[in-house]
């Protein structure tokens, strides 16, 4: 079952406090993602001068 989030906030060191409509809150850590996927390539991207 899904539960709609209401409410995400964003924190430092790319994490999200989420709100889901039956009252829960949780914290995601997003840097797992960011490694995987967009990021890596947004990283190794010449044009970014980073």
């Amino acid at each position: 079952m899904l539960i709609d989030v209401v409410s995400v906030k964003p924190r430092l060191d790319f994490q999200l406090d989420l709100e889901f409509k039956n009252g829960e809150r949780r914290r995601f850590d997003m840097r797992p993602l960011w490694n995987l996927s967009l990021g890596t390539v947004l990283l190794s991207c010449r044009c970014l001068n980073v």
